[in-house]
C-alpha cells in the first residue's frame, strides 16, 4: 500500500523555492512586508534552504501552531531571522512530532 499521489519533501521543497523566487523577484515586493500563511510542512519547505543542514527536513520538530518564521530579503538574497518565534503561552504548545 503506497502514497499514490504523493508529492514528497524533496518536490515541495522544490515547488516551494520556486514560489520565493517568484516571490523575491516580483516587481513592486522592494521594501515590502509579506505575509505567507501556511501549513508546518510547507513552513519547513519555505525556510529549509535557509537552515544549517537542509537534509534535516523537519529540524527536530513540527511548528508550533501559529509559530512564526521571517525571512528577510536584502538584495535579492533571503535570510531566516526569525524562527519559529511563537507569541502566546509556551506552556501551550504541542510538540506533534514527537511519537510518545
Amino acid at each position: 500500500m503506497g502514497c499514490e499521489g504523493f508529492e514528497g519533501c524533496a518536490k515541495l521543497v522544490e515547488r516551494a523555492n520556486s514560489f520565493l523566487d517568484e516571490l523575491i523577484a516580483k516587481e513592486g515586493s522592494t521594501d515590502k512586508n509579506i505575509l505567507v500563511a501556511t501549513h508546518g510542512c510547507t513552513v519547513r519547505a519555505l525556510c529549509n534552504r535557509y537552515y544549517e543542514d537542509p537534509r534535516d527536513f523537519w529540524q527536530g520538530l513540527c511548528p508550533y501552531n501559529c509559530a512564526v518564521n521571517i525571512i528577510e530579503v536584502k538584495d535579492g538574497v533571503g535570510s531566516l531571522i526569525g524562527r519559529d518565534v511563537i507569541y502566546y503561552d509556551e506552556n501551550l504548545c504541542k510538540d506533534f512530532y514527537k511519537t510518545e
